[in-house]
């Protein structure tokens, strides 16, 4: 699929002009322009004339970026974010740029933090598109994990609060006040989440037109997860990638494929995106795509060294150490998870292509 994706684009390039180069350039040196006065989840940015991005604040309760373009008709957006205040805040920073109706929402993939919002853009009579894949995820994995929050997160507060009442004041009890907050707004959001499934579903991409503007929505391969979408504005070279690139953040791998992962920034690689918008951390170029291939071969490579040694999972997790390049890296803690992710991919593979990995040593 990545390679009849990848033919279908290459066979149809599209000329930039000198001007847009040039813009998209500054763009990436001086940086895009900051909209004043961030709200409580986004700083309003924007890339080109009609193409805005919605940054999550870092210091905020929101954790992914939402785009939106906007057309001579409607507005497309690129996923609806981890609640409904915050995609009622995202709504906001639409109107504040366009009257023009929100026609169009693409969720990049099934995870919250790109489709819990989805219930606030009903209001808007937004049609809401993602992967086929993506959507079955929603009802096979994210349906089942909220049912299962629901369900034990009333007991978990209790404790924590029970365990907070017997913590001396001092930094235990501040972590623990703030965990405890961080749970009750879960559980709020919760009670008021209404979990809304895209209407129009994609096998691997499709296009939407209005007017000049054509915005390809594509699914070239699985990666973070099995259902990555990425929204690909051909004119502007500018490619919004979602979960499949990290801005200095070590990806979670618990949904991945990270073999396929690399096939498919290849993919991306060789369309030459000039701009990339990432869920998590700052807008950058197309060297988002190589770095966070990079990341995952580095990973396999390693790990399969261990593997082919006949090691245990355990003593791969004892002696891989995350090495000295991602040490400032957000979100560290998913290197250990990475190790066990990669290490149990490899041991399938190995097993289906016939050659099984060596028996693990004993601890």
């Amino acid at each position: 699929m990545a390679a009849a994706y990848l033919k279908n684009c290459l066979e149809n390039p599209v000329r930039i002009a000198c001007g847009l180069r040039l813009a998209l350039f500054l763009l990436l040196v001086a940086g895009p322009l900051a909209y004043a006065n961030p709200g409580k989840f986004f700083q309003l940015t924007r890339l080109s004339e009609n193409v805005f991005v919605a940054l999550a604040n870092e210091a905020g309760e929101e954790t992914a970026n939402c785009s939106f373009v906007v057309g001579s008709q409607w507005v497309c957006v690129y996923d609806s974010s981890q609640s409904a205040e915050a995609a009622e805040e995202l709504v906001r920073l639409i109107r504040s740029v366009t009257p023009l109706p929100i026609r169009f929402l693409v969720n990049s993939q099934y995870r919250g933090h790109h489709t819990h919002g989805n219930q606030v853009f009903l209001t808007q009579e937004s049609r809401i598109v993602s992967s086929r894949q993506a959507r079955l995820d929603m009802i096979n994995k994210d349906m089942p994990q909220l049912q299962r929050y629901q369900q034990v997160l009333p007991d978990s507060i209790e404790r924590l609060k029970k365990d907070l009442r017997t913590t001396p004041a001092g930094p235990q009890a501040e972590e623990l006040a703030k965990e405890l907050a961080r749970r009750e707004r879960i559980q709020n959001q919760l009670n008021s989440l209404k979990l809304v499934l895209p209407e129009i579903a994609f096998e691997s991409s499709i296009t939407l037109y209005d007017g000049e503007q054509e915005i390809l929505v594509a699914s070239p391969g699985r990666g973070s997860t099995a259902g990555d979408a990425v929204l690909w504005l051909a004119g502007q070279k500018i490619m919004f990638a979602g979960d499949l690139v990290a801005q200095k953040t070590i990806p979670d791998l618990e949904d991945a494929f990270s073999r396929e992962w690399i096939e498919t920034l290849l993919v991306l690689e060789k369309m030459k995106p000039e701009v990339v918008v990432p869920t998590t951390g700052a807008i950058g170029d197309d060297s988002l795509l190589s770095e966070t291939r990079q990341y995952l071969t580095e990973l396999r490579k390693t790990v399969k060294q261990y593997l082919d040694k006949g090691e245990s999972l355990d003593a791969v997790l004892q002696n891989c150490q995350l090495p000295a390049k991602y040490k400032n890296y957000r979100d560290t803690d998913f290197y250990p998870n990475n190790i066990e992710k990669v290490y149990r991919e490899l041991q399938t593979e190995a097993l289906t292509i016939g050659r099984p990995a060596p028996p693990a040593k004993q601890p």
